[in-house]
């Protein structure tokens, strides 16, 4: 079994063994080149895959489900409607990652670096995004039911009609975000910096801005 360059089609790493996770994680392990390596639709449930260098690989409809992504590079690599259920992406670098469709319910993506992500219809539903930043991110039509967003940096991102039902945005700076027909029902807005926030028919029906509107 091999991994190939998804350019020049130059083999990364080549081994006799039975599954394309095996192979990953020894890469990993060996410290191996993977960038653009071309792993779509691979199966790399669980995969032990802590501080890879995935930086701009194709990973296109892979299987990441439970995968340990700790400080993995992955900038601007392809994990369009990819499936990172319950991955862990603590301080994982996806800057200008490609997100479409991809599943990232109950993902770990505490201070994770998602500036200028690309992310419409991504769900996110009960994510912990607790100190991410999403500076300039694309969350057009995404979902983040419930996530956890404590403390995120959201400045200029495209959250034009997400649904952020009961997301938790304290702290959260949304500075010049556009929030344009998203829906905030019942979301936790204390501290949170809506200076320059694009709000036109947002969703705001039972959110917390302070601490009195607990009462």
């Amino acid at each position: 079994m091999k991994i190939i360059n998804k350019k020049t089609d130059e083999v990364i790493i080549e081994r006799d063994v039975r599954t394309m996770k095996e192979l990953v994680e020894i890469a990993v392990k060996e410290n191996a080149d993977l960038q653009e390596a071309d792993l779509q639709e691979a199966d790399l449930q669980e995969a032990d895959l802590e501080g890879a260098n995935l930086q701009g690989a194709n990973l296109q409809g892979a299987n990441l489900r439970e995968a340990d992504l700790r400080n993995a590079d992955l900038q601007e690599t392809d994990l369009q409607f990819a499936f990172l259920r319950f991955a862990n992406l603590r301080t994982a670098n996806l800057r200008n990652a490609y997100l479409e469709g991809t599943i990232l319910e109950y993902a770990y993506l505490l201070k994770a670096d998602l500036q200028e992500a690309y992310l419409p219809h991504a769900d996110l539903s009960k994510a912990d995004l607790q100190g991410a930043n999403l500076r300039k991110a694309y969350l057009q039509d995404a979902y983040l039911l419930n996530a956890d967003l404590l403390e995120a940096d959201l400045q200029g991102a495209n959250l034009d009609n997400v649904n952020l039902q009961d997301s938790n945005l304290q702290d959260a700076n949304l500075q010049d975000a556009n929030l344009q027909f998203a829906d905030l029902e019942s979301a936790v807005l204390i501290k949170a910096d809506l200076q320059g926030a694009k709000l036109k028919n947002a969703i705001l029906k039972d959110c917390l801005f302070n601490l009195d509107d607990k009462k």
